[in-house]
C-alpha cells in the first residue's frame, strides 16, 4: 500500500515528501505539515505522539492478532482510514475512536494498458497469493490446480500483477475473513473476470454489483467449479462482466482516488491537476 501511494504522491509538484519506516521516524522532532502511516503489517512500534497531524490507512483490522495491536495504537492518530468497513464500528466500540472507510484500490493504468480481447488471454485461471494460515484458501488452490491445468497459480512481484491478471480469463479470490482485499481491485482493474467467495456486507454492495462487475460463489467444491466451467464456456458473458469491472475500477477506484479522499478529509489541498 505504501509503495503504491508514494508513487502517486510523487506526481504532485506541490508536495515535498520524505519517507520513513516506523523505526526511522522515532527520532524525528517534527517540521512536517502532515504525517501519513500506510499499513505494512508491522505494529511493533507506534507513531510518536508529538508528530501531528497524523493519519493511518489500515488494511489488516480483519485479522485477529493485528487488530489487537491496531486497537492499542488507534488513539495515537488524528484520523484513521480502514480498508474494511465492518471494523469501523468495532474499533469505535473497542478504542473509542472514529474511523473512515477507505477501501483498497488499483494502480492507475499505464500508457498502452488496455482491456485485452479473449484471444490475448493466456490463462483460464489465475490466482496470485499465499495459501493463508487456518483458511480454506488452500482447498481452493488445490482444487484449481487439479481441475484447471491452463492456470497460473503462485507468487508474483507487485510489478507483475497487471501482466498476469490482464492475460487471465478468470481470477479466483478467497477472502480470509470476509475482507474486501486488494485482489478485488487489482484483478478487475487489469480486466480479468473476478470470481470470489462471497463477502457478506462490509460495504461490498456499495462498490460492486454482483453478476455485473464480479461473480461470487458460496461453495468451493461444487459452486465454484460450476461457475468457472460456465464462464469459460460462455466467453461473451464473461468478457462483459470483466469489462464492466475494468471500467468501474479504473474510473473510480485507483489509488489516486483514495488519496484525494484522504487528503480532502484531512483538509489538506493537493495541486489542481492531481
Amino acid at each position: 500500500m505504501g509503495e503504491r501511494c508514494m508513487e502517486v504522491l510523487r506526481r504532485d509538484p506541490l508536495l515535498e515528501l520524505c519517507q520513513f519506516d516506523m523505526q526511522e521516524i522515532q527520532p524525528v522532532k517534527g517540521g512536517f505539515d502532515f504525517y501519513i502511516r500506510f499499513d505494512d503489517g508491522d505494529y511493533t512500534v507506534a507513531m510518536p505522539r508529538h508528530l501531528r497531524p497524523a493519519a493511518w490507512w489500515i488494511s489488516d483490522t480483519h485479522l485477529r492478532k493485528p487488530y489487537k495491536k491496531i486497537r492499542r495504537q488507534a488513539r495515537d492518530y488524528d484520523a484513521l482510514f480502514l480498508a474494511q468497513k465492518d471494523d469501523i464500528q468495532r474499533l469505535k466500540r473497542d478504542a473509542g475512536v472514529t474511523a473512515y472507510w477507505l477501501p483498497w484500490a488499483a494502480d492507475a493504468l499505464k500508457p498502452g494498458q488496455v482491456f485485452l480481447g479473449d484471444e490475448q488471454r493466456l490463462y483460464d485461471i489465475c490466482f496470485i497469493g499465499t495459501e493463508g494460515k487456518y483458511s480454506l484458501r488452500k482447498v481452493v488452490i488445490e482444487t484449481l490446480r487439479h481441475y484447471y491445468s491452463n492456470s497460473y497459480i503462485g507468487r508474483a512481484e507487485r510489478e507483475q500483477l497487471y501482466d498476469f491478471y490482464s492475460k487471465a480469463k478468470i481470477v479466483v479470490n478467497y477472502p480470509i475473513h470476509n475482507d474486501i482485499n486488494a485482489r478485488f481491485f487489482e484483478a478487475m482493474g487489469a480486466g480479468a473476470m473476478l470470481l470470489t467467495h462471497r463477502v457478506e456486507g462490509n460495504g461490498i454492495g456499495e462498490i460492486f454489483e454482483e453478476d455485473k462487475h464480479l461473480v461470487m460463489f458460496d461453495d468451493i467444491l461444487g459452486e465454484m467449479r460450476k461457475k468457472i466451467d460456465f464462464y469459460l464456456a460462455h466467453p461473451q458473458q464473461r468478457m462483459e462482466i470483466a469489462k464492466n469491472g475494468f471500467d468501474l475500477v479504473n474510473g473510480r477506484h485507483a489509488y489516486q482516488d483514495r488519496l484525494k479522499t484522504l487528503f480532502k478529509t484531512m483538509g489538506i489541498a493537493l495541486s489542481e491537476g492531481f
